[in-house]
C-alpha cells in the first residue's frame, strides 16, 4: 500500500490503526515501512526508514484483522483506495492506494 502520512505524530512498525476501505472498518497493524518516496523524483528515498513523518509518503506493509474485497487502485479507484484512523482519537491518519 502506497499512503501519504497526514498525522502529525510520526508512523513507526507495529502501529495500530483502523482500517476503513468502501463501508468496511478493521484494525489493522502497520507491520513494515517498505521504502519513503521523494516527492520531487517518485523514486524510492530511503529504503526501510525508521519512521513516515507528517505529509511523507512511502510504501507500507498492513496486516488486517479480517479479509477485505479490493482492487489494484489502477483498475477500480474506487474499490482500490484505502484510509488509515487512529483507534483512539478517530484522527484520519493517512490515505493510501492499493497497489
Amino acid at each position: 500500500v502506497i499512503i501519504n502520512w497526514m498525522s502529525e505524530n510520526d508512523l513507526f512498525k507495529n502501529k495500530k490503526v483502523v482500517l476503513k476501505h468502501t463501508t468496511n472498518e478493521c484494525l489493522s497493524i502497520v507491520t513494515d515501512l517498505m521504502y519513503e518516496i521523494d516527492i520531487n523524483t517518485l523514486h524510492k528515498k530511503i529504503e526501510n526508514p525508521e519512521c513516515l513523518k507528517l505529509n511523507s509518503i512511502g510504501k507500507v506493509k498492513i496486516r488486517l484483522s479480517k479479509q477485505i474485497y479490493c482492487d489494484n487502485y489502477k483498475r477500480n479507484r474506487f474499490n482500490g483506495c484505502i484510509i488509515l484512523i487512529d483507534p483512539n482519537t478517530n484522527e484520519t491518519l493517512a490515505a493510501g492506494t492499493i497497489l
